[in-house]
């Protein structure tokens, strides 16, 4: 928990992507797994700076295309995840926010993500010639609720999707999207749109 001083900004030193295959996040507990869920956290008020330019994979795409990264928050196992009232700068990787596995069952029952402010990611970060893909919020929860939150690209992006949704009750109202490749991105695990609220989006 932080306030957005400067004692609550964590910052990504200069080449810590450098030479890696995935790179590196901020929050991202590896002992979460399905034995070993992480349940009730809640991320609120911290000021994460990506650091930009500064810290871009330098090596070349490979067939894996995804060469840059630098999460800020991830978990893959739990469950009444909350990530509130953060700001997000200069993101060139692939995710900023990720909540459950890239699987075809959800591992994450419940996450609400809001309030949020998300500024510059993917190509629209100075210097960022080799990401191909980018979702600011990827959520794969059996629930997820994804409100208030403002995604500001600078410069135009082609490449990156503001929130990426998956499981049985994708939830996205009351954001606001400016300069994004596309809003949303409804991935295949999102079998009942019926569950869904789209709605008050700008």
């Amino acid at each position: 928990v932080g306030n957005f001083g400067r004692r609550s900004c964590l910052k990504f030193g200069d080449g810590l992507n450098s030479g890696r295959t995935y790179g590196c996040t901020f929050i991202f507990p590896p002992e979460s797994s399905g034995t070993t869920p992480i349940d009730d956290v809640t991320v609120r008020g911290i000021f994460f700076d990506h650091n930009g330019a500064n810290n871009i994979m330098t090596q070349p795409p490979s067939s894996y295309p995804f060469t840059t990264a630098g999460q800020a928050v991830g978990i893959q196992h739990g469950d009444n995840i909350v990530v509130e009232n953060n700001i997000f700068l200069d993101n060139a990787g692939r995710q900023t926010v990720m909540m459950g596995k890239n699987a075809a069952i959800p591992t994450i029952d419940k996450s609400t993500i809001r309030f949020n402010t998300f500024i510059n990611c993917g190509k629209s970060v100075t210097g960022n010639s080799s990401q191909t893909d980018h979702s600011s919020i990827y959520s794969l929860c059996k629930d997820s609720d994804v409100y208030g939150n403002l995604f500001f690209n600078q410069v135009k992006d082609t490449v990156s999707t503001a929130i990426e949704l998956h499981g049985t009750k994708p939830k996205a109202w009351g954001n606001t999207i400016y300069n994004y490749g596309q809003a949303f991105n409804l991935a295949a695990t999102v079998a009942n749109m019926r569950l869904g609220v789209f709605r008050d989006n700008h």
